[in-house]
């Protein structure tokens, strides 16, 4: 679907807020287009934080922007997915209280439900963790939590509220400020560390680099014939190896690759497979996946690298791997700091049909 493109001026009286400039004049204008009681706040704040609002001719992505009479507002709305909420598959997901597991004036640690990306997509109106959070907590802190659940962004956008490690989406720009310093896969659960402050950015990156945080994993995984020790650990170099264009998918090679280290540990033996602790020690795509694949213990649901999507007649929901723990010292005061995530749902389901 074509762009709608909405050319508004700000009246003559007092400066006021971008959304609230538009929330008084976009109904107006999408009235012939669409019922304008489906424009809501914070379909208002996702079409700024998607970058598909310029003010005088300059892209305009901070919600709280003061905008003067007599300037110029261009708005471009894809108005399918600004009306949709979410897309068939995506997890329903709503920032609030609930999905944090820690937080102060320098950090977020936000429990990550499967089936959510952690970052912006190739499809621009797939939600996804970063937008949601940062959303809430602008939200949240400017007194106006009005979200709706799973709402969708806009489609067609510029990536300004595309996550950056280690440094703001917003350019340096006025507004909540939120950095990403490591990813999930889409369909692994748990914790996710964000940055609020940019003061401790740089020391988070090299705690990171300093492998000081150790992130701690549970992956449900597939029986084995031979035996296998309670531990065990994989050291090797891992490399792409699909093509370009194609689902992408790592593997371990002989020469060149990036190298990746994990330590794992046997927690519980089923009849019908394993419970299984990983620690890595190298952030390498789908490390994981492939150290336990490679070993003849795919994780279920991971059909990518040889995973069984059933255990027995139950199908498995998704790759059941779960990033249950976070450890690390403050980057501010050097505190240690030990953060959990429980299991999801499914993943206990998973647990009982094991046995």
């Amino acid at each position: 679907m074509p762009l709608l493109t909405c050319m508004l001026e700000v009246p003559a009286g007092q400066a006021c807020r971008i959304d609230d400039f538009l929330a008084s004049a976009l109904p107006a204008e999408l009235a012939a287009y669409c019922d304008s009681s489906l424009v809501s706040r914070t379909k208002i704040r996702r079409l700024l934080l998607k970058g598909m609002v310029q003010v005088a001719g300059r892209s305009e992505v901070i919600p709280g922007r003061r905008v003067r009479p007599g300037q110029t507002v261009l708005v471009r709305i894809d108005l399918q997915s600004f009306l949709h909420e979410r897309q068939p598959d995506d997890t329903v997901f709503t920032a609030g209280p609930d999905s944090i597991i820690f937080e102060d004036e320098d950090l977020l640690v936000v429990n990550k439900p499967a089936g959510l990306p952690v970052d912006r997509t190739m499809k621009a109106d797939r939600v996804n963790l970063y937008a949601e959070m940062r959303l809430y907590l602008e939200q949240r802190d400017t007194g106006t939590c009005n979200k709706t659940a799973g709402e969708s962004p806009a489609a067609g956008s510029e990536p300004a509220a595309t996550a950056r490690f280690g440094q703001d989406a917003q350019d340096g720009q006025e507004g909540q400020y939120l950095a990403l310093q490591h990813r999930l896969d889409r369909d692994t659960s748990g914790l996710v560390l964000f940055v609020k402050n940019p003061a401790v950015n740089k020391n988070v990156h090299d705690l990171f680099m300093q492998r000081r945080i150790h992130k701690t994993y549970l992956a449900l995984c597939s029986p084995i014939s031979k035996k296998i020790a309670d531990n065990f650990e994989i050291i090797n170099s891992l490399a792409r190896i699909s093509p370009s264009g194609s689902a992408a998918k790592w593997a371990s090679v002989d020469a060149g690759g990036q190298s990746a280290h994990t330590a794992f540990q046997i927690k519980r033996r089923f009849s019908l497979g394993f419970l299984i602790q990983a620690q890595p020690f190298t952030g390498r795509t789908h490390q994981i996946r492939v150290h336990l694949s490679e070993a003849g213990l795919p994780i279920y649901g991971d059909t990518l690298y040889g995973g069984s999507a059933r255990i027995a007649t139950w199908s498995v929901p998704r790759c059941l791997l779960h990033a249950a723990r976070l450890d690390f010292p403050h980057p501010r005061d050097g505190r240690k700091i030990s953060l959990f995530a429980p299991n999801p749902v499914d993943f206990d389901e998973a647990i009982r049909k094991m046995q």
